[in-house]
């Protein structure tokens, strides 16, 4: 038979055992019941659709919705500051993203040419 007795633990490391597992326990317990309750729906719906819709805080009177449909802060000055930058982000977004297609062509064109110099230069068989 097997002699286990050198593996005895001390009273100090099953307290802390027993304990870190009645802690952990109940957390675990909660987000399986939490994940069961209100986690994703098959149908693909969100588990808090209120939290996505601004329909709590809205009910609330919280925010206010703008008239094309972005939350306005009631300050006009910051709206207006807010929403001529959104508008350059967009400017620039859209800059940028023609700069980068116009950047991967020239590329993707570069390498066709260097390929096709290779093969001008390449011995036939």
């Amino acid at each position: 038979m097997h002699d286990f007795t050198h593996m005895a633990a001390s009273p100090g490391v099953l307290m802390f055992a027993f304990f870190a597992f009645a802690m952990f326990m109940p957390i675990m317990a909660f987000i399986a019941f939490a994940m069961f309750r209100w986690g994703w729906h098959a149908d693909g719906a969100m588990p808090w659709p209120w939290m996505h819709s601004g329909g709590v805080f809205q009910s609330m009177g919280w925010t206010q919705q703008g008239e094309n449909g972005s939350q306005e802060s009631g300050n006009t000055a910051f709206d207006t500051y807010r929403a001529e930058t959104l508008a350059r982000l967009e400017e620039e977004a859209e800059a940028f993203a023609a700069f980068r297609d116009r950047f991967r062509a020239a590329k993707d064109r570069e390498k066709f040419e260097r390929f096709m110099d290779e093969m001008k230069s390449a011995p036939r068989q």
